[in-house]
């Protein structure tokens, strides 16, 4: 598969992770991490990892979709693999997914009715 038969979705966007805890101080820092637009935090269960998503393009990419920079591009670039891309592979469908405040606050809710449940 060629990235061409995609619409350049991976440079439209960053990923950084960190590991998963469910620390109340890491919960506040995810709820500043999406007051932001085109923020999201998503689960990643079976590595035990929140993704941090930022939807912002890559400066060097053309209106046509076209990397400007293709022979020097960076080596995440280069590695990519248009095989298990966004585009090309299903995505297992994230357990947590908050894109706003009132999503933590709802599954911080949550982890405290279960440690009262458990009392």
């Amino acid at each position: 598969m060629e990235c061409i038969n995609c619409n350049s979705d991976c440079c439209n966007f960053i990923s950084i992770s960190f590991p998963k805890t469910d620390r109340e101080i890491e919960l506040d820092a995810i709820k500043w991490f999406v007051a932001h637009k085109g923020v999201s935090v998503r689960a990643m269960e079976a590595l035990n990892i929140w993704i941090l998503d930022i939807e912002v393009p890559c400066k060097h990419l053309s209106d046509d979709k076209k990397c400007l920079i293709y022979s020097v591009r960076p080596d995440i670039c280069k590695n990519f693999d248009s095989e298990t891309c966004l585009v090309n592979q299903k995505q297992p469908t994230p357990a947590i997914l908050f894109s706003s405040i009132a999503d933590v606050e709802n599954y911080l809710k949550g982890m405290n009715d279960d440690k009262n449940d458990k009392k």
